[in-house]
């Protein structure tokens, strides 16, 4: 009975202690703060000696990288801020008040330095921030403040997907030189707790500190610390969603020269491949800054990837127009036949195909020549067919009105004579139109080489200029 008495009388007389210690200590800040802030003057620098130059230790590390808004050149990152300085009337001597060596103040209730963001685009000025700070018995204030800033940051879109941009955040006295305030940046500034971002990757944080004699605003130099961060774009999502389905519509035009002209689907095809690349164009502007200093890599290659699809589409169309030709056309042009056959047909390997009908085709044009000398003297020769206006009925349409016409010259023909004339004249028409179909069929081919050219050497150009740059970014580094 006596041994639990006796715990209980102990325990008793540890929670009294701690009570104690605890209520003296309570005592001993509350006392502290009050001798301390009774007098302060909060509205002046914090030295005894006005020459004293106050020195603030800068410290910014980045945390998150919230938005980069391209258009308008302005980027928004979270970051903790530290500013470190000596606060001459907030010394004490812990003996004193209960060897209290530290404590947490206001911050609205002392002195603190105007250190600004220079490159600031928030619309309210934001001076000073509202937290705590900790203040030792020597006079040393740590501020800690965590900041959600929007800065100006000029965008380099000339590689757009694949850039790389450095901005700069330069933080200065507002009003006080450097004859009042010093700004030392401090080395514990780092990127550990950075939250890596789905678009942009921050590479490095660069911290300089501006030379006194480099930074005027009045009369006077101002010191100033620099921040530098470089940030780098991922682009595996714009590789997947844009360049990838861009450049399978480009491929969608190549494809079109083999579809057959009688399909009537090609220049369809030309045309929707042109809206869409003007959408993929659209859609990357949206991420362009309006201005005229530079245009992306990228942008050019959709120009010129446009450019090519219009230019597909006016070839189309010749083709087209080469190939439904009506039974009464004239013959190819000997410059077009010679370019065409010559010179084009061996480059696609089709020249062989031409040389073969070739002689035939002479054949039947030497026979018709005769006959229509030998019809010639008769006053109601037959004339060349004009009613023909598709190539795919010409056949039957030019016989039925040439073997009218021939009736009416049978006292001074033959039948044989009229019926080989008709057909020798339905000859050379067929030849003359499957002469301009072969001609259509090279011009396409030969079109459809120089594109598929032009395609793979854009692609290849777009990524050697991109790994020229990659080489220079590492060389700066």
């Amino acid at each position: 009975m006596r041994v639990f008495v006796f715990r209980k009388l102990l325990i008793f007389l540890h929670v009294s202690h701690f009570l104690l210690d605890f209520s003296i200590a309570s005592n001993s800040s509350a006392r502290l703060m009050s001798d301390l802030l009774t007098a302060y003057p909060k509205f002046i620098r914090p030295v005894e000696n006005d020459t004293t130059i106050t020195i603030v230790k800068h410290r910014m590390t980045p945390v998150q990288m919230i938005e980069v808004d391209e258009r308008n050149q302005i980027i928004t990152i979270k970051c903790w801020l530290s500013q470190i300085w000596t606060d001459d009337y907030l010394r004490w001597d812990p003996s004193l008040y209960g060897n209290t060596t530290e404590i947490r103040v206001p911050i609205h209730l002392i002195w603190q330095p105007d250190i600004t963001l220079v490159e600031s685009v928030s619309r309210t000025f934001q001076r000073h921030f509202d937290t705590d700070v900790i203040v030792n018995f020597e006079g040393r204030v740590t501020a800690l403040q965590p900041y959600v800033m929007d800065a100006t940051c000029k965008i380099d879109s000339l590689y757009f997907p694949f850039d790389e941009q450095v901005c700069s955040l330069t933080f200065n006295s507002w009003i006080n030189p450097i004859s009042l305030i010093d700004l030392e940046p401090d080395p514990a500034s780092n990127t550990d707790n950075f939250v890596s971002n789905g678009e942009w990757e921050l590479v490095a944080m660069e911290i300089l500190k501006r030379y006194a004699d480099q930074v005027y605003y009045v009369n006077e130099p101002f010191a100033e610390v620099k921040y530098r961060i470089h940030l780098k774009r991922r682009s595996l999502f714009y590789i997947l969603n844009i360049m990838f389905p861009f450049f399978l519509t480009c491929a969608l035009v190549a494809v079109s020269f083999y579809l057959p002209s009688e399909s009537g689907e090609r220049i369809t095809l030309c045309v929707t491949s042109i809206l869409a690349q003007f959408v993929f164009l659209e859609i990357i502007t949206q991420h362009m800054p309006p201005n005229s200093e530079n245009v992306a890599l990228l942008q050019k290659y959709f120009f010129a990837s446009i450019s090519g699809v219009a230019v597909s589409a006016l070839v189309t169309a010749w083709t087209l127009n080469m190939h439904f030709q009506s039974c009464e056309c004239k013959p190819v042009p000997n410059w077009l036949k010679k370019v065409a056959f010559y010179y084009f047909a061996p480059i696609i390997c089709l020249d062989m195909h031409h040389r073969r009908r070739k002689g035939k085709q002479i054949q039947h044009m030497s026979s018709s020549k005769r006959l229509s000398k030998k019809l010639a003297s008769s006053p109601t020769a037959p004339v060349s067919c004009k009613n023909c206006n598709h190539a795919n009925n010409s056949t039957e349409l030019c016989f039925q009105y040439d073997e009218v016409h021939a009736t009416d010259v049978q006292e001074e023909n033959s039948t044989d004579d009229r019926v080989q004339y008709t057909k020798s004249r339905h000859q050379h028409n067929d030849n003359i139109m499957r002469e301009w179909q072969e001609v259509a069929k090279i011009m396409d081919r030969m079109y459809f080489l120089i594109y598929m050219c032009a395609v793979i050497g854009m692609v290849v150009g777009f990524t050697m200029a991109l790994s020229w740059h990659a080489r220079n970014q590492n060389h700066d580094e």
